[in-house]
């Protein structure tokens, strides 16, 4: 599902080269180098490009640290559907970073991040993913709240060796608040537990 066609394989590849530069992969680490190759990826379109040079501006690394370009980028990349994207685009609508503050859009793009997850972790279920989804079920950041399912997730997250999930279970017991309390709940856990990757984890 993920191969490239011979119209997007350019682009497509100009990302993995990116990627791996941003990781050290096979190469010295060089976050310049990686947002020169995530540029000329996400100028043709590409999503995981998007993404990747949004994270790159939030955090500094590569490029001088611009929350306003972040967003750009962050958005660009959610409009195309990709859960991570829609999640920090959430975030920051939510917090008015970069952008100015519409809890209206953070919800949905927090509903489409929630969507999202859901599907790759039924694709392809990992300690990381399952913690996004159990933090977000939990709080009821872009579903429904249920604490039991959250914390089955949360569970699962810690059995596959999580140690944000295990610290999320063993402060379980602080988590005993109330509706109106629970409204900052994402703020302090799912923004500063689930911090993005500097590229999607799976491509």
């Amino acid at each position: 599902e993920l191969e490239p066609t011979a119209k997007h394989l350019k682009p497509y590849m100009q990302y993995r080269i990116g990627k791996m530069f941003a990781l050290g992969y096979g190469t010295k680490q060089d976050y310049s180098a990686a947002f020169t190759w995530f540029k000329k990826s996400a100028d043709a379109g590409n999503k995981f490009a998007q993404y990747s040079l949004g994270n790159l501006y939030f955090y500094g690394n590569g490029v001088v640290q611009n929350y306003k370009k972040a967003f750009e980028y962050y958005k660009l990349s959610a409009d195309q559907d990709n859960a991570y994207a829609c999640y920090e685009t959430a975030k920051m609508l939510c917090d008015g970073v970069g952008t100015e503050r519409n809890t209206e859009q953070a919800e949905i793009y927090f509903q489409k991040a929630y969507n999202g997850f859901f599907k790759i972790a039924q694709d392809n279920p990992d300690d990381r993913i399952s913690y996004r989804l159990g933090v977000m079920t939990f709080s009821g950041t872009g579903c429904d709240a249920d604490r039991d399912l959250g914390l089955e997730y949360i569970k699962l997250s810690a059995e596959l060796g999580n140690e944000y999930a295990q610290a999320f279970l063993d402060n379980s017991n602080r988590y005993n608040l109330t509706a109106a309390q629970n409204v900052a709940l994402p703020l302090r856990l799912a923004h500063r537990r689930v911090s993005p990757s500097l590229v999607n984890d799976t491509l």
